[in-house]
Protein backbone atom coordinates (compact mmCIF):
# COMPACT_ATOMS: atom_id res chain seq x y z
CA UNK A 1 0.00 0.00 0.00
CA UNK A 2 3.26 2.58 -0.38
CA UNK A 3 1.65 4.98 -3.10
CA UNK A 4 -2.35 4.48 -2.31
CA UNK A 5 -4.03 5.35 0.51
CA UNK A 6 -7.95 5.83 1.68
CA UNK A 7 -8.05 8.42 4.38
CA UNK A 8 -10.31 8.42 7.83
CA UNK A 9 -9.11 11.59 9.52
CA UNK A 10 -4.93 10.89 9.15
CA UNK A 11 -2.83 11.97 6.76
CA UNK A 12 -1.09 8.65 6.12
CA UNK A 13 -1.42 5.47 4.22
CA UNK A 14 -3.75 2.95 5.26
CA UNK A 15 -3.72 -0.77 5.32
CA UNK A 16 -5.70 -3.76 4.34
CA UNK A 17 -7.15 -4.15 8.41
CA UNK A 18 -8.42 -0.18 8.13
CA UNK A 19 -10.31 -0.67 4.76
CA UNK A 20 -11.89 -3.29 6.59
CA UNK A 21 -13.16 -1.45 9.49
CA UNK A 22 -13.55 1.53 6.88
CA UNK A 23 -15.78 -0.88 4.79
CA UNK A 24 -17.44 -1.83 8.64
CA UNK A 25 -18.22 1.48 9.60
CA UNK A 26 -19.75 2.04 6.54
CA UNK A 27 -22.20 -0.70 6.57
CA UNK A 28 -23.12 -0.16 9.90
CA UNK A 29 -23.47 3.83 9.22
CA UNK A 30 -21.18 4.43 11.78
CA UNK A 31 -18.43 6.54 9.66
CA UNK A 32 -18.27 10.35 11.10
CA UNK A 33 -19.85 12.97 8.79
CA UNK A 34 -17.51 15.41 9.77
CA UNK A 35 -14.74 13.21 8.01
CA UNK A 36 -14.17 13.04 4.21
CA UNK A 37 -14.09 9.14 2.72
CA UNK A 38 -10.65 9.83 0.71
CA UNK A 39 -9.59 7.91 -2.17
CA UNK A 40 -6.55 8.43 -4.07
CA UNK A 41 -6.30 5.92 -6.87
CA UNK A 42 -2.86 6.22 -8.17
CA UNK A 43 -2.20 2.93 -7.84
CA UNK A 44 -4.87 0.97 -8.84
CA UNK A 45 -3.65 -1.16 -11.46
CA UNK A 46 -3.14 -3.32 -8.78
CA UNK A 47 -5.81 -6.17 -8.60
CA UNK A 48 -5.84 -6.36 -4.95
CA UNK A 49 -6.48 -2.58 -4.09
CA UNK A 50 -8.85 -2.22 -6.86
CA UNK A 51 -10.72 -4.65 -5.61
CA UNK A 52 -10.62 -3.25 -2.33
CA UNK A 53 -11.70 0.17 -3.41
CA UNK A 54 -14.94 -1.40 -5.41
CA UNK A 55 -15.52 -2.92 -1.73
CA UNK A 56 -15.43 0.45 -0.38
CA UNK A 57 -17.46 1.48 -2.96
CA UNK A 58 -20.00 -1.10 -2.55
CA UNK A 59 -20.04 -0.11 0.79
CA UNK A 60 -20.88 3.50 0.23
CA UNK A 61 -24.12 2.71 -1.98
CA UNK A 62 -26.14 2.27 0.83
CA UNK A 63 -24.80 3.87 3.74
CA UNK A 64 -26.20 7.17 5.15
CA UNK A 65 -23.51 8.38 7.59
CA UNK A 66 -21.00 9.92 4.99
CA UNK A 67 -21.01 13.01 3.53
CA UNK A 68 -17.85 13.70 1.50
CA UNK A 69 -16.51 11.81 -0.64
CA UNK A 70 -13.27 12.98 -2.59
CA UNK A 71 -11.95 10.82 -5.24
CA UNK A 72 -9.19 11.52 -7.13
CA UNK A 73 -5.94 10.04 -9.51
CA UNK A 74 -7.91 6.50 -10.41
CA UNK A 75 -8.32 4.77 -13.32
CA UNK A 76 -11.21 2.98 -13.07
CA UNK A 77 -11.66 -0.75 -15.08
CA UNK A 78 -15.47 -1.20 -16.35
CA UNK A 79 -16.55 -2.51 -12.53
CA UNK A 80 -14.81 0.10 -10.68
CA UNK A 81 -16.73 2.80 -12.77
CA UNK A 82 -20.38 0.90 -12.12
CA UNK A 83 -19.08 0.45 -8.27
CA UNK A 84 -18.67 4.42 -8.70
CA UNK A 85 -22.16 4.57 -10.68
CA UNK A 86 -24.62 3.32 -8.51
CA UNK A 87 -22.58 5.39 -5.47
CA UNK A 88 -23.90 8.29 -7.41
CA UNK A 89 -27.08 6.50 -8.25
CA UNK A 90 -28.57 5.12 -4.98
CA UNK A 91 -26.44 7.42 -2.33
CA UNK A 92 -28.44 10.29 -1.48
CA UNK A 93 -27.01 11.79 1.94
CA UNK A 94 -23.91 13.00 0.19
CA UNK A 95 -23.59 16.93 0.61
CA UNK A 96 -20.18 17.38 -1.08
CA UNK A 97 -18.57 15.43 -4.07
CA UNK A 98 -14.94 16.02 -5.72
CA UNK A 99 -13.70 13.94 -8.53
CA UNK A 100 -10.34 15.11 -9.68
CA UNK A 101 -8.20 13.30 -12.85
CA UNK A 102 -10.62 10.44 -12.83
CA UNK A 103 -10.17 8.01 -16.18
CA UNK A 104 -11.93 5.05 -17.42
CA UNK A 105 -11.89 2.73 -20.22
CA UNK A 106 -13.80 4.54 -22.60
CA UNK A 107 -11.25 7.74 -22.02
CA UNK A 108 -12.97 10.53 -19.25
CA UNK A 109 -15.41 9.72 -16.32
CA UNK A 110 -19.09 10.40 -17.77
CA UNK A 111 -20.76 12.26 -15.00
CA UNK A 112 -24.19 9.93 -14.70
CA UNK A 113 -27.52 12.35 -14.48
CA UNK A 114 -28.70 10.26 -11.05
CA UNK A 115 -25.65 11.92 -9.25
CA UNK A 116 -28.44 15.35 -9.27
CA UNK A 117 -30.98 13.23 -8.20
CA UNK A 118 -29.30 13.51 -4.89
CA UNK A 119 -30.81 16.50 -3.00
CA UNK A 120 -28.82 16.63 0.04
CA UNK A 121 -25.80 17.47 -2.64
CA UNK A 122 -24.37 20.42 -1.59
CA UNK A 123 -21.03 21.13 -2.97
CA UNK A 124 -19.66 19.66 -6.72
CA UNK A 125 -15.93 20.15 -8.09
CA UNK A 126 -15.15 18.30 -11.13
CA UNK A 127 -11.83 18.06 -12.59
CA UNK A 128 -11.62 16.05 -16.17
CA UNK A 129 -14.58 15.16 -16.78
CA UNK A 130 -17.95 14.65 -19.18
CA UNK A 131 -21.33 15.87 -18.88
CA UNK A 132 -23.91 14.88 -21.67
CA UNK A 133 -27.25 16.16 -22.55
CA UNK A 134 -29.16 14.23 -20.01
CA UNK A 135 -26.36 14.93 -17.11
CA UNK A 136 -26.35 19.18 -18.29
CA UNK A 137 -30.35 18.70 -17.80
CA UNK A 138 -30.40 17.59 -14.57
CA UNK A 139 -27.55 19.40 -12.75
CA UNK A 140 -29.89 22.24 -14.28
CA UNK A 141 -33.05 20.90 -12.67
CA UNK A 142 -30.51 20.46 -9.39
CA UNK A 143 -29.47 24.16 -9.89
CA UNK A 144 -33.41 25.48 -10.02
CA UNK A 145 -34.23 23.06 -7.20
CA UNK A 146 -32.23 25.08 -5.08
CA UNK A 147 -30.27 22.63 -3.08
CA UNK A 148 -26.77 22.94 -4.93
CA UNK A 149 -24.44 26.32 -3.76
CA UNK A 150 -20.72 25.57 -5.04
CA UNK A 151 -20.21 24.03 -8.60
CA UNK A 152 -16.86 24.08 -10.23
CA UNK A 153 -15.89 22.47 -13.53
CA UNK A 154 -12.37 22.16 -14.54
CA UNK A 155 -11.91 20.60 -18.11
CA UNK A 156 -15.03 19.59 -18.17
CA UNK A 157 -16.79 18.90 -21.37
CA UNK A 158 -20.40 20.29 -21.71
CA UNK A 159 -22.07 18.21 -24.70
CA UNK A 160 -25.11 19.77 -25.28
CA UNK A 161 -27.13 23.29 -25.27
CA UNK A 162 -26.02 25.50 -22.86
CA UNK A 163 -29.31 27.22 -22.81
CA UNK A 164 -31.29 25.31 -20.17
CA UNK A 165 -27.96 25.25 -17.97
CA UNK A 166 -27.56 29.33 -18.27
CA UNK A 167 -31.31 29.74 -17.47
CA UNK A 168 -30.70 27.64 -14.48
CA UNK A 169 -27.38 29.65 -13.20
CA UNK A 170 -29.62 33.08 -13.68
CA UNK A 171 -32.44 31.63 -11.74
CA UNK A 172 -30.42 29.39 -9.02
CA UNK A 173 -31.45 30.77 -5.32
CA UNK A 174 -28.56 28.90 -3.64
CA UNK A 175 -25.56 29.28 -6.05
CA UNK A 176 -23.10 30.88 -3.97
CA UNK A 177 -19.70 30.05 -5.49
CA UNK A 178 -19.39 29.40 -9.43
CA UNK A 179 -15.90 28.22 -10.79
CA UNK A 180 -15.43 27.46 -14.63
CA UNK A 181 -11.85 26.47 -15.72
CA UNK A 182 -9.97 25.31 -18.41
CA UNK A 183 -13.52 24.67 -20.55
CA UNK A 184 -13.75 25.16 -24.37
CA UNK A 185 -16.82 27.51 -25.00
CA UNK A 186 -18.23 28.83 -28.33
CA UNK A 187 -18.22 32.47 -28.00
CA UNK A 188 -22.58 32.36 -28.16
CA UNK A 189 -21.72 29.84 -25.32
CA UNK A 190 -19.31 31.81 -23.18
CA UNK A 191 -21.53 34.65 -23.93
CA UNK A 192 -24.91 32.97 -22.86
CA UNK A 193 -23.37 32.41 -19.40
CA UNK A 194 -21.83 35.25 -18.68
CA UNK A 195 -25.25 37.05 -18.86
CA UNK A 196 -26.79 34.51 -16.58
CA UNK A 197 -24.10 35.08 -14.10
CA UNK A 198 -24.73 38.66 -14.27
CA UNK A 199 -28.39 38.45 -13.58
CA UNK A 200 -28.06 35.75 -10.78
CA UNK A 201 -28.65 37.34 -7.48
CA UNK A 202 -27.35 34.48 -5.31
CA UNK A 203 -23.41 34.14 -6.73
CA UNK A 204 -20.77 35.59 -4.12
CA UNK A 205 -17.91 33.93 -5.16
CA UNK A 206 -16.47 33.99 -9.03
CA UNK A 207 -13.84 32.08 -10.85
CA UNK A 208 -13.88 32.51 -14.55
CA UNK A 209 -9.95 30.86 -15.20
CA UNK A 210 -8.15 30.04 -18.00
CA UNK A 211 -10.82 30.31 -20.60
CA UNK A 212 -8.83 32.39 -23.30
CA UNK A 213 -11.00 35.93 -22.10
CA UNK A 214 -9.21 38.71 -24.00
CA UNK A 215 -9.90 41.54 -25.64
CA UNK A 216 -13.03 40.25 -27.63
CA UNK A 217 -14.32 39.31 -24.58
CA UNK A 218 -13.95 41.86 -22.13
CA UNK A 219 -17.18 43.95 -23.21
CA UNK A 220 -18.97 40.68 -22.07
CA UNK A 221 -17.23 40.79 -18.96
CA UNK A 222 -17.56 44.78 -18.23
CA UNK A 223 -21.43 44.19 -18.58
CA UNK A 224 -21.66 40.52 -16.23
CA UNK A 225 -19.90 43.09 -13.43
CA UNK A 226 -22.14 46.09 -14.16
CA UNK A 227 -25.12 43.55 -13.84
CA UNK A 228 -24.31 41.68 -10.63
CA UNK A 229 -24.39 43.91 -7.68
CA UNK A 230 -23.30 41.11 -5.40
CA UNK A 231 -20.13 39.41 -6.31
CA UNK A 232 -17.55 39.73 -3.38
CA UNK A 233 -14.45 37.45 -5.07
CA UNK A 234 -14.12 36.89 -8.61
CA UNK A 235 -10.79 35.20 -10.12
CA UNK A 236 -9.67 35.67 -13.69
CA UNK A 237 -6.27 34.64 -13.16
CA UNK A 238 -4.64 32.83 -16.44
CA UNK A 239 -6.47 34.15 -19.30
CA UNK A 240 -5.05 37.01 -21.91
CA UNK A 241 -6.41 40.22 -20.77
CA UNK A 242 -3.99 42.68 -22.02
CA UNK A 243 -3.32 46.38 -21.55
CA UNK A 244 -5.85 47.48 -24.29
CA UNK A 245 -8.57 45.13 -22.69
CA UNK A 246 -7.72 45.95 -19.20
CA UNK A 247 -8.74 50.03 -20.51
CA UNK A 248 -11.95 49.12 -20.98
CA UNK A 249 -12.52 46.55 -18.18
CA UNK A 250 -10.94 49.68 -15.46
CA UNK A 251 -12.15 52.80 -17.60
CA UNK A 252 -15.68 53.39 -15.58
CA UNK A 253 -15.01 52.57 -11.55
CA UNK A 254 -18.81 51.68 -11.84
CA UNK A 255 -18.00 48.38 -13.67
CA UNK A 256 -17.73 47.27 -10.23
CA UNK A 257 -19.91 47.44 -7.47
CA UNK A 258 -19.26 48.15 -3.84
CA UNK A 259 -19.71 44.82 -2.84
CA UNK A 260 -16.74 43.70 -4.94
CA UNK A 261 -13.57 42.92 -2.48
CA UNK A 262 -10.96 40.33 -3.79
CA UNK A 263 -10.27 40.72 -7.93
CA UNK A 264 -7.27 37.54 -8.58
CA UNK A 265 -6.15 38.49 -12.05
CA UNK A 266 -2.66 37.12 -12.08
CA UNK A 267 -1.19 35.23 -15.45
CA UNK A 268 -2.25 38.19 -17.78
CA UNK A 269 -0.80 40.07 -20.06
CA UNK A 270 -1.50 43.44 -18.37
CA UNK A 271 1.81 45.41 -19.13
CA UNK A 272 2.35 48.68 -18.13
CA UNK A 273 -0.49 49.97 -19.93
CA UNK A 274 -3.00 47.18 -17.46
CA UNK A 275 -0.51 49.09 -14.42
CA UNK A 276 -1.91 52.45 -15.38
CA UNK A 277 -5.57 51.76 -16.27
CA UNK A 278 -5.94 49.82 -12.71
CA UNK A 279 -3.76 52.87 -10.43
CA UNK A 280 -6.13 54.79 -11.72
CA UNK A 281 -9.37 53.08 -10.97
CA UNK A 282 -8.09 52.22 -7.39
CA UNK A 283 -7.91 55.83 -6.92
CA UNK A 284 -11.52 55.77 -6.73
CA UNK A 285 -12.66 52.65 -5.97
CA UNK A 286 -12.38 52.32 -2.06
CA UNK A 287 -14.48 49.07 -1.99
CA UNK A 288 -12.18 46.47 -3.74
CA UNK A 289 -9.39 45.19 -0.30
CA UNK A 290 -7.03 42.35 -2.56
CA UNK A 291 -5.58 42.60 -5.43
CA UNK A 292 -3.61 39.82 -7.15
CA UNK A 293 -1.38 40.65 -10.19
CA UNK A 294 1.16 38.15 -10.03
CA UNK A 295 2.86 37.52 -13.00
CA UNK A 296 1.56 40.33 -14.66
CA UNK A 297 3.75 41.26 -16.97
CA UNK A 298 4.54 44.43 -15.40
CA UNK A 299 7.58 46.36 -15.80
CA UNK A 300 9.56 48.94 -14.17
CA UNK A 301 6.86 51.88 -15.02
CA UNK A 302 4.09 49.87 -14.70
CA UNK A 303 4.98 48.74 -11.19
CA UNK A 304 6.53 52.34 -10.14
CA UNK A 305 3.33 53.87 -11.38
CA UNK A 306 1.34 51.49 -8.66
CA UNK A 307 3.69 51.67 -6.03
CA UNK A 308 3.57 55.74 -6.34
CA UNK A 309 -0.38 55.61 -6.82
CA UNK A 310 -0.86 53.70 -3.49
CA UNK A 311 -0.69 57.51 -1.66
CA UNK A 312 -4.54 57.70 -2.96
CA UNK A 313 -5.38 54.63 -3.00
CA UNK A 314 -7.49 54.12 0.22
CA UNK A 315 -9.15 50.63 -0.19
CA UNK A 316 -6.59 48.00 -0.85
CA UNK A 317 -5.25 46.01 2.02
CA UNK A 318 -3.64 43.18 0.40
CA UNK A 319 -1.46 44.08 -2.58
CA UNK A 320 0.49 40.93 -4.40
CA UNK A 321 3.17 41.75 -7.39
CA UNK A 322 5.28 38.53 -7.59
CA UNK A 323 7.14 37.87 -10.75
CA UNK A 324 7.17 41.39 -11.91
CA UNK A 325 9.44 43.99 -11.82
CA UNK A 326 9.25 45.30 -8.59
CA UNK A 327 12.64 45.49 -6.73
CA UNK A 328 13.01 49.11 -8.52
CA UNK A 329 9.80 49.90 -6.64
CA UNK A 330 10.29 49.26 -2.98
CA UNK A 331 11.57 53.15 -2.08
CA UNK A 332 7.85 54.35 -3.63
CA UNK A 333 6.11 52.05 -1.56
CA UNK A 334 7.63 53.22 1.24
CA UNK A 335 7.26 56.85 0.25
CA UNK A 336 3.13 56.04 -0.16
CA UNK A 337 2.96 54.34 3.08
CA UNK A 338 4.55 57.44 4.60
CA UNK A 339 2.65 59.82 2.71
CA UNK A 340 -0.92 58.83 3.04
CA UNK A 341 -1.93 55.46 2.51
CA UNK A 342 -2.97 53.70 5.46
CA UNK A 343 -5.36 51.10 4.04
CA UNK A 344 -2.19 48.93 2.98
CA UNK A 345 -1.51 45.72 5.01
CA UNK A 346 -0.19 43.03 3.16
CA UNK A 347 2.35 43.18 0.38
CA UNK A 348 4.56 40.22 -1.02
CA UNK A 349 7.66 40.77 0.38
CA UNK A 350 9.36 38.28 -2.14
CA UNK A 351 8.90 40.78 -4.80
CA UNK A 352 10.64 43.36 -3.26
CA UNK A 353 13.55 41.44 -1.23
CA UNK A 354 16.39 41.47 -3.73
CA UNK A 355 17.96 37.48 -3.86
CA UNK A 356 21.63 39.04 -5.56
CA UNK A 357 23.61 42.00 -6.32
CA UNK A 358 26.02 44.01 -4.59
CA UNK A 359 25.72 43.59 -0.77
CA UNK A 360 25.34 47.35 -0.40
CA UNK A 361 22.15 47.36 -2.64
CA UNK A 362 20.80 44.19 -0.64
CA UNK A 363 21.21 45.45 3.12
CA UNK A 364 19.83 48.73 1.52
CA UNK A 365 16.51 47.15 0.15
CA UNK A 366 16.42 44.74 3.22
CA UNK A 367 16.33 48.11 5.30
CA UNK A 368 13.86 49.35 2.97
CA UNK A 369 11.27 46.46 3.68
CA UNK A 370 11.63 46.80 7.29
CA UNK A 371 10.20 49.97 7.43
CA UNK A 372 7.93 48.50 4.95
CA UNK A 373 6.70 45.62 7.08
CA UNK A 374 6.31 48.28 10.00
CA UNK A 375 4.13 50.51 8.36
CA UNK A 376 2.15 47.38 7.42
CA UNK A 377 1.85 46.44 10.81
CA UNK A 378 0.77 50.01 11.87
CA UNK A 379 -1.67 50.19 9.44
CA UNK A 380 -3.36 46.53 10.69
CA UNK A 381 -4.09 48.76 14.27
CA UNK A 382 -6.06 51.19 11.93
CA UNK A 383 -2.53 53.84 11.80
CA UNK A 384 -3.54 54.81 15.46
CA UNK A 385 0.06 56.15 15.33
CA UNK A 386 2.87 57.39 13.04
CA UNK A 387 0.44 58.98 10.79
CA UNK A 388 3.46 61.86 10.51
CA UNK A 389 5.75 61.71 7.18
CA UNK A 390 9.05 62.42 9.29
CA UNK A 391 9.33 59.36 11.56
CA UNK A 392 12.10 58.56 13.91
CA UNK A 393 13.61 55.82 12.71
CA UNK A 394 15.51 54.80 15.93
CA UNK A 395 11.75 54.35 17.17
CA UNK A 396 11.77 52.36 13.60
CA UNK A 397 14.65 50.52 14.82
CA UNK A 398 13.18 49.71 18.13
CA UNK A 399 9.73 48.41 16.86
CA UNK A 400 10.98 46.02 14.26
CA UNK A 401 12.95 44.18 16.89
CA UNK A 402 9.78 44.10 19.14
CA UNK A 403 7.94 40.34 19.04
CA UNK A 404 4.98 41.20 20.89
CA UNK A 405 2.02 42.62 19.76
CA UNK A 406 2.18 46.27 18.04
CA UNK A 407 -0.90 47.06 20.77
CA UNK A 408 1.09 46.77 23.23
CA UNK A 409 3.43 49.10 22.07
CA UNK A 410 0.50 51.27 21.42
CA UNK A 411 -0.46 51.39 24.76
CA UNK A 412 3.09 52.45 26.24
CA UNK A 413 3.09 55.17 23.69
CA UNK A 414 -0.39 56.12 23.60
CA UNK A 415 0.27 59.81 25.64
CA UNK A 416 3.03 60.77 23.87
CA UNK A 417 1.03 63.65 21.35
CA UNK A 418 4.48 64.18 19.81
CA UNK A 419 3.81 60.82 17.85
CA UNK A 420 0.14 59.64 18.58
CA UNK A 421 -2.47 61.43 15.65
CA UNK A 422 -5.38 62.60 17.50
Amino acid sequence: MKNYCFWYGESKASDLEWLGTAIRLLKENEWNGQTTLFFDGRSWGERLREEAAIGLLQALQTNTSAKSLYLRRADLDVKAETALNHVFENNRHLERIVLRNIETTAGVLRIPEGMFQNSSLKELEVTKGFLGSASLAALSASLLSNSLNHVSLDNVVLDGCLDELANAIEKSKSLSHFSLKNMRLSQAGLKLLLEAIGKNQSIRSLSLESLNLGTSEIDMLATMFKMNSHLENVSLRRNVIDGKAAGVLFRDVSTFHQSLRSLLLSGNPLGDEGARAITTFLKSNTSLETLCLVDCRLGKVGCRRIAEGLKAMDGIRELYLDSNETKSSASQILDSLRKGNYSLTEISQRSLTPTYGRHTDVSRQTAIWQQIEMYLRWNKLGRKVLREEHLDFLLSNVLNRVNSDPDLIYSFLKESSAIISN
